[in-house]
């Protein structure tokens, strides 16, 4: 799959030669696409959102156009945005939520729940 990705295919590419979604994919190949291009003039192409005790990158997607995130909350859940944005401010607000609603909770005397 890495010769592919190489050559220039993309996850959606990918997922509909194996008749399955981008999102699989890019899961079951995690190394054999890029997924950072040269995103939009004078924005970083690859940034990283830690919150809520979680760490995810928000990066350009070229093949889509647009800006998405992938990473882990603090209770192990591992996510990834189910669509490209058009701004990176609307990513990290989307991942923002994901690693909120996965943050650790504690109980009344401090221990994790």
């Amino acid at each position: 799959m890495a010769a592919a990705g190489i050559r220039g295919a993309g996850y959606p590419q990918l997922g509909d030669a194996w008749a399955i979604t981008r999102q699989g994919a890019r899961k079951k190949w995690p190394h054999a696409v890029s997924a950072m291009s040269e995103p939009p003039a004078g924005q970083e192409p690859r940034t990283t959102l830690d919150a809520f005790g979680g760490s995810v990158d928000l990066s350009w997607h070229g093949d889509e156009g647009g800006w998405w995130w992938i990473g882990e909350a603090a209770d192990g859940t591992t996510g990834e945005s189910a669509i490209t944005h058009d701004t990176k401010e609307q990513a990290a607000a989307d991942a923002g939520a994901f690693l909120k609603e996965h943050a650790r909770t504690t109980t009344t005397d401090g221990d994790p729940k």
